[in-house]
């Protein structure tokens, strides 16, 4: 018969729960990290540089963020009702 064993004495075998946190932690630090490189790549553009200055001048928004899920939330009824 196999014996396991931890590998570093004095080490703990992580529970089904502890995997679960973890793979939770690495999810959302995966989808952290595709955000961040998603609207770095969109708002570096100079014309959508121009759009944001355009429509946040209008006063409709509060700020860039809220530009962003209004015009996607916008969108989406257009497009996809």
């Amino acid at each position: 018969m196999i014996e396991k064993s931890v590998h570093e004495p004095g080490a703990q075998w992580l529970t089904p729960q502890d995997v679960d946190r973890d793979v939770r932690a690495l999810a959302e630090a995966l989808l952290e990290q595709r955000a961040e490189r998603i609207a770095r790549n969109v708002l570096v553009r100079p014309d959508i540089q121009e759009v944001m200055r355009q429509l946040l001048a209008t006063h409709l928004y509060t700020n860039e963020e809220d530009v962003i899920v209004r015009s996607l939330k916008a969108m989406q009824v257009a497009v996809a009702p």
